[in-house]
C-alpha cells in the first residue's frame, strides 16, 4: 500500500489509541454531576411513586372494610366475632399506612445521598489538587509517627496516608468551617 493514500490514524494499524486518564479535578467533577443527575432522576422517578403506593394502599383498605361490612350484613350475629377480629387488623393496617411517610422518608435518603456525594468530591478534589501539585504537601503542618515512615512502601504511599487523615480531619468540620479559611488552612488544624 502507497503510504500517501494510507488514511488511518496513527496507532490505529496497532490497535486503539491508549487511553489517556481523565484530569483528576474533571474526574472528580464529573463524579459528582452524575451523582447529583442519578439522585434527581431518583426523586424524580420514586418519590412520587412512594406518595401513589401509600395512596393505593389507603384504597385498598377502603375497599377491605367495605367487603368486611357487606360480610357482617349477610352473615349476622355469628359472623361479628369474626368481623370485630378482621376490624382490629384492618385498623392496625390502617394506622400504619396513616403513619407512614415513605415519600419523605425517600427524599430524606436522597438529600442524605447528595450530603455524601458532597462529602466524596471534597475529599476527590483535594487528592486531585495535591496530586496535580504536590508541593501542596509543604503547607500541610503537623507530625508523622516514625512507625508510619518506616511502614510505607515509598513516599508515595505515605504522602496518601498523611493526606487521608487530613482530609478525614476536615471532614469532620462543619462546612461553614470547612470554607471559612483557605483549604491549605483548614488542613493544618
Amino acid at each position: 500500500m502507497n503510504e500517501s493514500s494510507d488514511t488511518s490514524l496513527p496507532n490505529e494499524s496497532a490497535g486503539k489509541r491508549p487511553a489517556t486518564p481523565p484530569h483528576p479535578v474533571v474526574d472528580a467533577v464529573e463524579r459528582l454531576i452524575h451523582e447529583v443527575l442519578d439522585t434527581e432522576e431518583c426523586w424524580r422517578a420514586y418519590v412520587p411513586s412512594a406518595e401513589q403506593s401509600r395512596q393505593s394502599s389507603f384504597n385498598d383498605l377502603l375497599s377491605e372494610l367495605e367487603e368486611v361490612r357487606k360480610d357482617v350484613e349477610t352473615s349476622g350475629v355469628p359472623a361479628q366475632a369474626a368481623f370485630i377480629k378482621r376490624l382490629f387488623g384492618w385498623m392496625r393496617r390502617l394506622n400504619r399506612v396513616a403513619k407512614s411517610r415513605r415519600a419523605s422518608t425517600l427524599a430524606k435518603s436522597l438529600f442524605l445521598g447528595l450530603y455524601s456525594a458532597f462529602d466524596a468530591f471534597i475529599g476527590n478534589l483535594l487528592r486531585a489538587l495535591f496530586e496535580r501539585r504536590p508541593e501542596l504537601f509543604n503547607s500541610l503542618g503537623g507530625t508523622v509517627d516514625v512507625k508510619d515512615v518506616l511502614g510505607a512502601a515509598d513516599i508515595t504511599v505515605l504522602r496518601a496516608q498523611i493526606l487521608d487523615g487530613e482530609i478525614d480531619s476536615l471532614r469532620r468540620k462543619s462546612y461553614s468551617e470547612q470554607f471559612r479559611r483557605p483549604i491549605s488552612e483548614n488542613l493544618q488544624g
